[in-house]
């Protein structure tokens, strides 16, 4: 995988959270909306150990 494909792998990983927290979002209250921001609570800690992974790896530059 070349840093090229990396970098855009980790920019459509950031773009699906947010499609998916907007999609989240616009449910009506209820068990289908809370279950979603369950799932959405869950995802943000995976985008952020990503984030937070690669801000490691710059810096070890």
């Amino acid at each position: 995988m070349t840093q090229a494909e990396y970098e855009r792998g980790l920019r459509e990983t950031i773009a699906a959270y947010v499609r998916f927290a907007n999609y989240a979002l616009s449910l009506p209250a209820g068990e289908e909306r809370e279950q979603a921001l369950r799932e959405l609570s869950w995802a943000k800690e995976n985008v952020m150990w990503l984030c937070e992974s690669e801000v490691k790896r710059y810096d070890r530059r």
